[in-house]
């Protein structure tokens, strides 16, 4: 399946994406594309890309765009900022 997963990043197209009954489930699908990328904790070109050619297919411009990115990113970075609050908290104890 990885070798999968870099086909769909480096790749110029989308496969066979789906199309939204609406808005709702357009910006939750990208919410999640965008939580994947982040997983690794990094956003790669080829993952930006992706989300780029994503973001147009679900009808979401740019600015929805980052601010959902952004989004993502501060909640990402508050959930390792409260992990490594409580690793400390637990050898201090």
């Amino acid at each position: 399946a990885p070798e999968r997963v870099e086909e769909l990043v480096d790749g110029e197209r989308l496969p066979i994406a789906p199309t939204a009954r609406d808005r709702g489930e357009a910006a939750a699908w990208y919410a999640t594309l965008v939580e994947l990328a982040l997983e690794d904790g990094s956003l790669s070109r080829a993952e930006r890309g992706l989300l780029t050619r994503a973001a147009s297919h679900l009808g979401i411009g740019y600015r929805e765009s980052e601010h959902v990115l952004r989004a993502a990113r501060s909640h990402l970075f508050g959930e390792s900022r409260e992990a490594r609050r409580a690793s400390f908290l637990d050898r201090t104890s």
